[in-house]
Order: C-alpha cells, then sequence, then structure tokens
C-alpha cells in the first residue's frame, strides 16, 4: 500500500467558536413581567456570551419546559403563580425530584407575606430571594450577573472534578495494562509479531481507537514496513502493508523532535500533509496519536493509533499511556534482536539477555540539567540481569526527587522487580501532577511497596530510599526502606550518614513509614550507594567496607561530583586487582552548586 503526497493546502483563516447564549427561564404568570424582563435584558452579555430567555406563565409550563431544557443557567421564578405554592413546588420538583443542582434559582414574589423571606430560605434550596418591588432594572441585571457568575464557577467545579475522575480512572486502567504485560512477561516471549500483536490490541481497547498500527523504519528502501496493523472493530490484524512519504526527510525531523504527535483534528493539522489525505478519508481517522519507536536512542519504528468519527484531544496520561506501549514494542525489539544475536554466537541463555535489555532501558538516559544542583552516577551489573536502579522525577515544580533500589537476587524476577519500581514511579508522577499535589517520599514508599507485593514474587524484596529536595530552601526530605545509609558531604568536610530505616519493599503490604528532613547548604553532596559498593571484595576476600569510603570521600571532597564518582570507580578496580563484581554496583552523587531560591 503506497501512499503518495499531496500539495501542502493553503491555510484557512482563524475563527473562533461562537460561544452559546446562557439560557434563563422566565417563570411569573404575569405578563408584564416577561415583557419588562426581555426589555431590561435585551443587549445583556456576561463573559463574552448573551442571554436566551426562555418565557413560562406557570408552574405547569415550566414543568415542560425543563423536561425541553436541561442547560438552563438561571430561573427567575415567581412564588404566586395558580396557587400561592405554585413557585415554591416548582423548587421542589427541580432540586429534589430532577436533582438539578446546578441552575441557579432567584424566587421573585409581589406577595412576601405568602412566602416569608426568611423561612424560604431556611427550608428551599434557593440562591436568592427578591420582591418585586425592590428589583430594579440595575438590581435585576446585578442579580443576573451574580448569579450566572456562581452558575458558572458551580459549573466549572464540577466539570473539574468529574474530569480529574476521568483522568484518574483512565491511570489506574493504564497502569493494570502496563503491569498485566509486565506480570505475563511478554517481553520474555522472544517473539515480536505476537507482542505488537498483544500491545496493538491493548492500546486500541484502552485508548478506545479504531486503528492502531506498528511500522518499522527500513533504512535502504526508505519506507515503513507494517509489523501489525489491527482493526479494533472488526478484531483483524493485517501486515505486508507499507507506506513511503515523497518528503521522508521532513517526516522523520519531525519524528526526531519528539516522542509523539498527538493530532487533535486530522483536517486542521499541518503534519497531516505529509501523508495521503485520502488515505485518512478512506480509514475515515479524524484524530492521529503517533508515537515513535526507538533502539539505543536511534528511530526503528513508529505506532500509530487512529481515532475515528470526530476530532479528539489526547490528554497527558493517554500520550504517556502511549509511549510506554511503544517503549514495550521497542524493548521487544530489541530483545528479538539481541537474542538473534546471542544464538547466532554461542546460544547462550535467552532469559538473561532478554532481561538486561529491559532492566538497561530503565535507568535515565540522561542525568537532570537544574542550575542549583550537579548529578554525577555509575552503574555496572554484576551479571547480565541485575536488581539495581535509580532514577529522578524532574517534572514537579521546584522540586527534584532522587530514587535508588536494590532488589534481591539477580536474573527475571530481580529485573521485573525493578521495571515495576520504574514504572510504577512514572504513573505517581503523571497522577500526582494531574491533581496539582506534591507527593512526599513515604507516599512514594507507600505506593512502590504495594506495586512491587502485588507482582507475586513472595521470595523476592527490594531496598529502597527516596530524596526529595525543595529548590527554593534547600529543604531534604527523606525516608528509608531497608537501603544502605546515604551519605552527607558537608561543605566543612564532615560526614554525616542519612540516618531512617523501614522495612524493605514487598514483604508485605500495608506496611508504615517514615521520614526525616535536614537544610543543605551551598557545597554540600549527597552521596548514595547500593550494597555492592561496600562489598566489593578483592583476591584476599577482603571486602571494601564503609570505613574506606567515607575516608574516600573525605579525602577527595574538593574535586567535581564527576571526577568524585570516576576516580572512586578506579580506586575501586585497584582495590578489585581483577576479581569480578559479586553484586550489581550503582553510585549517585548530588551536590548543591547554587543558592537555592535564586
Amino acid at each position: 500500500m503506497t501512499l503518495p503526497m499531496f500539495a501542502k493546502p493553503k491555510p484557512k483563516p482563524a475563527q473562533l467558536p461562537k460561544l452559546a447564549p446562557w439560557k434563563v427561564l422566565v417563570v411569573d404568570d404575569e405578563p408584564d413581567v416577561h415583557q419588562l424582563t426581555h426589555m431590561v435584558l435585551r443587549n445583556f452579555r456576561f463573559l463574552g456570551r448573551g442571554l436566551e430567555l426562555i418565557s413560562a406563565h406557570s408552574a405547569e409550563e415550566a414543568r415542560n419546559l425543563l423536561q425541553q431544557h436541561d442547560d438552563l443557567a438561571l430561573i427567575l421564578l415567581d412564588v404566586v403563580m395558580e396557587t400561592d405554592h405554585a413557585g415554591l413546588q416548582l423548587v421542589h420538583h427541580i432540586r429534589r425530584e430532577l436533582k438539578n443542582r446546578q441552575v441557579r434559582l432567584v424566587l421573585r414574589t409581589g406577595q412576601a407575606g405568602v412566602a416569608p423571606e426568611r423561612q424560604v430560605i431556611v427550608e428551599y434550596d434557593i440562591n436568592d430571594y427578591k420582591e418585586k418591588t425592590e428589583l430594579t432594572a440595575q438590581k435585576l441585571f446585578t442579580t443576573v450577573v451574580a448569579s450566572l457568575r456562581s452558575y458558572k464557577e458551580n459549573t466549572d467545579r464540577l466539570f473539574a472534578e468529574r474530569a480529574l475522575r476521568e483522568q484518574e480512572n483512565r491511570l489506574r486502567r493504564h497502569n493494570r495494562v502496563i503491569m498485566d504485560l509486565t506480570k505475563r512477561k511478554i517481553l520474555a516471549l522472544d517473539d515480536l509479531p505476537a507482542t505488537i500483536r498483544e500491545v496493538n490490541e491493548a492500546a486500541a481497547r484502552t485508548l478506545e481507537v479504531r486503528y492502531v498500527s506498528t511500522w518499522f523504519y527500513d533504512a535502504k528502501k526508505r519506507r515503513f514496513d507494517c509489523a501489525n496493523f489491527y482493526d479494533h472493530k472488526i478484531k483483524v490484524h493485517s501486515t505486508e502493508l507499507y507506506w513511503q512519504p515523497d518528503r521522508f526527510s521532513e517526516y522523520l525531523r519531525n519524528l526526531e523532535e519528539t516522542a509523539t504527535h498527538a493530532i487533535s483534528n486530522i483536517q486542521e493539522s499541518e503534519h497531516s500533509v505529509l501523508f495521503n489525505q485520502k488515505y485518512f478519508t478512506d480509514l475515515g481517522t479524524t484524530a492521529l496519536l503517533e508515537v515513535t519507536i526507538r533502539r539505543r536512542h536511534k528511530l526503528i519504528g513508529v505506532m500509530r493509533c487512529e481515532h475515528v468519527e470526530k476530532p479528539r484531544f489526547w490528554a497527558p496520561d493517554e500520550e504517556n499511556f502511549a509511549v510506554t506501549m511503544g517503549d514495550i514494542i521497542s524493548d521487544a525489539y530489541s530483545i528479538v534482536e539481541h537474542n538473534t544475536e546471542i544464538r547466532e554466537r554461542a546460544r547462550m541463555e535467552s532469559e538473561l539477555q532478554t532481561a538486561s535489555a529491559v532492566q538497561k532501558a530503565l535507568f535515565p538516559k540522561s542525568l537532570p540539567q537544574i542550575p542549583h544542583l550537579q548529578f554525577a552516577s555509575f552503574f555496572q551489573s554484576a551479571l547480565e540481569t541485575g536488581g539495581d536502579w535509580y532514577g529522578f522525577l524532574t517534572s514537579f515544580e521546584r522540586h527534584v526527587f532522587i530514587l535508588i533500589g536494590d532488589a534481591t537476587g539477580h536474573g527475571t524476577p530481580s529485573a521485573l522487580l525493578t521495571a515495576t519500581a520504574s514504572a510504577t514511579s512514572r504513573t505517581l508522577e503523571t497522577l500526582s501532577q494531574l491533581y496539582g499535589d506534591l507527593p512526599t517520599p513515604t507516599q512514594l514508599l507507600t505506593h512502590l511497596n504495594e506495586a512491587i507485593y502485588e507482582t507475586g514474587y513472595p521470595n523476592f524484596w527490594m531496598t529502597f530510599f527516596v530524596a526529595r529536595i525543595d529548590l527554593d530552601t534547600g529543604l531534604l526530605t527523606y525516608s528509608n526502606a531497608a537501603h544502605n545509609f546515604p551519605i552527607l558531604l558537608q561543605a566543612n568536610g564532615s560526614l554525616k550518614s542519612l540516618l531512617n530505616s523501614n522495612s524493605h519493599l514487598g514483604s508485605k503490604p500495608q506496611q508504615p513509614f517514615t521520614e526525616n528532613h535536614l537544610t543543605l547548604e551551598v557545597g554540600d553532596t549527597l552521596f548514595f550507594f547500593t550494597d555492592g559498593l561496600l562489598e566489593n571484595t578483592n583476591l584476599d576476600q577482603e571486602m571494601w567496607g564503609v570505613g574506606r569510603l567515607r575516608r574516600y570521600l573525605r579525602k577527595h571532597r574538593e574535586l567535581p561530583v564527576n571526577e568524585l564518582i570516576d576516580q572512586l570507580i578506579e580506586t575501586l578496580q585497584t582495590f578489585q586487582n581483577g576479581y569480578p563484581l559479586d553484586d550489581d554496583l550503582t553510585v549517585v552523587a548530588c551536590r548543591v552548586v547554587q543558592p537555592f531560591g535564586s
């Protein structure tokens, strides 16, 4: 299937959408009241929206109109109409029977003695009470503005709450899908077509899109070949397709710039000119979410999620989920390629190599770039797979998290624990951003403990340390789940262990965690490590130990953090004298180089 290109269409002038008017229902049995209300409010505008006045001359007529209009913003309601309490009975009908809490209700009465204001305000769910004699043109205008403002604030709040609930539900569903793929060890299948089929089906089902396809770039043919094209509606998979844009360099450049291209409306997107417009029309595609697939930072393919029927806004959590799905495909591609090399050389054990590729993909691809801090790190696995992991959370405004953990043993189960820690940390970071809440280290450990416990590996657990730095104050908040105590190398040369200890992660659910605080100063250096550093052994079976580490840090405290770690590794290698690592080795250093709050 070849997709020829169309010329770039002329851009259409931008047009602002016309806002719908506020709907206001006037309920009164006096025709003069309707006439006066229409006259006073005929040129009314608020927040760029006019008024649509709807008249009802009795409570019964109002009941019928309420069935036709469920988006009323305000009701100006007379009390005495067919009966002395017709208006109050209508209020009861709106609030109790229709359960409409959004519409603003303003009672207008010419017979205050029939419905005393104090009694009505207390007993009925209304928003305002006015006597007709006091409701001048100016006061009517003011009352309408105040009521519409209250309606908008209430509606916006309810909309935001509903949107947050929907986002939370989506995040939970996304996490369940990712955890399910992890638990079923899909990456260890060494079957790329089967992995892509499962990922495409999971993405289509979870994102509720019609088509999900995975394409790999063939550099020799300069085209993308379809590994799998999935139609969710009729449950059909296709292959042996390809597309080859004429403007290939421009398309590749667009893919290299970002991990995703999220297009809400294909017809209005300039990105769509790189594809055949007839292709989108034939498929009914209206919105596109495109995720790049990379292997060792090099573009190897793309996963495309195509929505049908009407334009669609892609939420950030949906984009993150799609990126994770693309990462799974990338890992699967890497695993298959790596296992092929292994079989060609010596048919080495596939499971260890698979887990190794997965674990390496979990580590940060680069260190955080923060003006106040400088970072350095080193990781070396004792075998093909290991249980060490570290990471950073930098998406929170004016805060940075440093995470380091060590799973028991080696092999696939340990690698899966680190994968669980990485995926859970990313999900919690996204969820906290959506709610605008800054998580505490103890909250992170609590969620990580539950996620690791639910992996179902009872004999495998993980030590973990979480540090949070406030970039405005320098306050360091930390919590420790049975991990090695990090060392604070202070600017004056003194050393301080960050003492705090709780149970390790994964042994039992609902474990409590505690945290400690201290304030960092310019020149202070935080040094994190796993037990592989202290247990490093030489040919005489002598361990490196915490004493040598503290003496090394005190002696070389003035070195830049990258040299501090580089020389440490050289010193360790000299100490080992060729003896292999017994355990994974991970060190992370963080130095304060600028005053906080600047």
